[in-house]
């Protein structure tokens, strides 16, 4: 100890000619380790110190837990199919799907608005007073609340209520009339515009169960026959269940739908799902409709999908 103090006397003399401050400076630095000398072995002390708090930048950024999400995608199909029925006279057709929702705790408000290609094969001559459509696009809109079940976080239960309305702009329906030929004396038939197509409204409800999604659609019409355009007959209450993906490899993946309406029909669709990178994805949809109308036929087929996710 007698060594270490020598030191800092000897210091404290041979630096006089420095100004006070760099004296000071020089002085505190040997002193630290002067106190360390004269320090009793069995002084020393260990202290855990923990480690740093992670920074949760969900909470930095999002404190309230509210927050806009976006998603946009174009789908091109080889036929396109609604409901099990075809609405694009077994042509290939385009839709479009866009969302806006806003989740605030347990509960998320969702606005949708998709858009469907829409044309009819229509027949030379039907029955008297049948109607048909005269269209290009179906216009879904949807505003609606999910109500999440269990942890908000991460639960994938949810039930979902919305109102839904159906367009066709610049639609109209056409009838099936009965003309007579006064110089042949023939009788036939021919379609004359009849009206616009009315909207559409449904009420909808979805229950999401882990993966299984199964929803019922309330359609506001009522009295529905075979001789309405299919504009009409789309819009039976409809029951719908499909299933979880089911992966079979890191790109690969099937899932099964099935849907009913009690006069049109049902259909069951077996889908073989593939992911090409991020944002292009592709279907091929095994279906199967069988109808409960003399308005469609019995079907079986193979479609393809190619889907486009902009977000």
């Amino acid at each position: 100890m007698g060594g270490c103090v020598d030191n800092m006397m000897r210091i404290e003399k041979t630096q006089s000619d420095k100004s006070y401050f760099h004296s000071a400076l020089i002085n505190l630095i040997y002193v630290i380790p002067g106190v360390f000398c004269m320090m009793p072995v069995e002084s020393t002390a260990y202290v855990d110190i923990a480690p740093p708090v992670p920074i949760d930048t969900t909470t930095q950024l999002n404190p309230s837990g509210n927050a806009f999400k976006f998603t946009a995608e174009a789908t091109l199909h080889s036929e396109l199919r609604w409901r099990g029925m075809p609405i694009t006279a077994s042509n290939p057709g385009l839709s479009t799907k866009t969302e806006v929702a806003y989740n605030h705790g347990r509960f998320v408000s969702l606005v949708n608005v998709n858009t469907y290609s829409y044309s009819m094969d229509t027949p030379a001559s039907q029955p008297v007073n049948t109607l048909t459509d005269n269209a290009y696009l179906m216009t879904e809109s949807r505003i609606g609340t999910r109500i999440i079940i269990g942890n908000t976080s991460s639960s994938s239960t949810y039930l979902e209520l919305a109102r839904t309305i159906y367009q066709w702009p610049g639609g109209t329906s056409w009838k099936y009339v009965q003309e007579t030929c006064t110089n042949a004396g023939t009788t036939s038939t021919y379609i004359t515009e009849s009206q616009d197509i009315s909207p559409v409204k449904t009420s909808d409800i979805t229950l999401n169960l882990f993966g299984l999604t199964i929803s019922y659609s309330m359609s506001n019409l009522s009295g529905i026959s075979t001789s309405d355009a299919l504009s009409r007959q789309l819009f039976e209450d409809y029951f719908h269940i499909v299933t979880k993906p089911h992966q079979l490899s890191k790109s690969y993946s099937v899932h099964f739908e099935y849907g009913y309406s009690e006069n049109t029909g049902q259909h069951y669709d077996f889908n073989i799902n593939f992911n090409f990178d991020k944002a292009i994805t592709g279907t091929l949809k095994l279906y199967e409709f069988k109808t409960s109308t003399t308005t469609f036929d019995d079907q079986l087929g193979l479609i393809a999908a190619l889907h486009y996710n902009f977000a």
